[in-house]
């Protein structure tokens, strides 16, 4: 028992606020929609990369693209992300 300390000390809240929640569950929505926006191609590179983890490599064998076109859409298709997440930025 010496070496135990109440979970109810130990442990930081897991449980999420309901205004914090709302505030993820929004942000969430708005970037699924966002990357819907984005042209097939951007999208399917883009989500290749991030949530596949893939190289380019590996994305220009799937798509067909050249590594050095896989990388430029790959940054262009974040570019068009951010800014549609973002559009005050005034970036383009």
């Amino acid at each position: 028992r010496r070496g135990l300390v109440r979970s109810d000390e130990a442990m930081p809240d897991q449980s999420a606020q309901p205004d914090e929640a709302a505030v993820n569950q929004d942000e969430c929505r708005r970037t699924l929609e966002a990357v819907q926006a984005l042209p097939e191609v951007d999208r399917t590179v883009l989500l290749l990369r991030a949530e596949q983890e893939l190289s380019y490599e590996d994305i220009s064998a799937v798509t067909g693209l050249s590594v050095a076109a896989a990388k430029v859409r790959v940054f262009r298709a974040r570019a068009k992300l951010a800014a549609l997440l973002n559009p005050n930025t005034g970036e383009k």
